[in-house]
């Protein structure tokens, strides 16, 4: 069996709005503001009001995704560019947001999507990490830990979402 991780992100249990701090590096907004000027989230709500007028006028109502990007220049300042592109569909961080609320307080997760070469290495590879990490629900049905899926079992899928939950204790 061949899987290939495409790429994986960490799911964090934010049960309310997300403030930028609590997801950038210790001390990244800090320097984002000495760098780029403290009213960047002024910026922040320019572009994605500009972006949502724009697809309004065109007549287009319904999900999209903005890109953006952290980085850190030759003398190691952070900068964040707010739009690098916008995507005109649901996007792996509407899954993201999607799955949070349903991880147990003190769970934390990595997901991600998988590509399998053959035929039915989707089945062997689930059934194979089922069995390793099995999942288990808290008392109010939230994920504590184990092996999830986001992708039906087929054997002839080659893309597949999945994750793996673990309590944080």
């Amino acid at each position: 069996m061949s899987a290939h991780n495409v790429f994986s992100l960490p799911v964090r249990n934010i049960r309310s709005s997300v403030a930028l701090e609590r997801l950038l590096p210790s001390n990244a907004a800090d320097s984002i503001e000495r760098h780029t000027g403290s009213d960047w989230q002024k910026y922040y709500s320019q572009v994605r009001l500009g972006i949502e007028q724009v697809l309004s006028g065109s007549g287009y109502h319904g999900p999209f995704g903005v890109d953006a990007m952290l980085y850190r220049d030759d003398l190691g300042r952070h900068h964040l560019r707010l739009c690098t592109e916008l995507n005109i569909r649901y996007t792996m961080g509407h899954i993201g947001h999607a799955l949070s609320p349903r991880l147990s307080p003190s769970t934390s997760a990595t997901w991600g999507m998988q590509y399998f070469k053959n035929d039915n290495d989707w089945l062997s590879f689930a059934r194979e990490q089922s069995a390793l990490h099995p999942l288990i629900l808290d008392s109010d049905g939230l994920i504590q830990s184990g092996f999830f899926r986001l992708s039906s079992l087929s054997p002839d899928k080659r893309f597949a979402i999945c994750g793996l939950a673990n309590t944080s204790q």
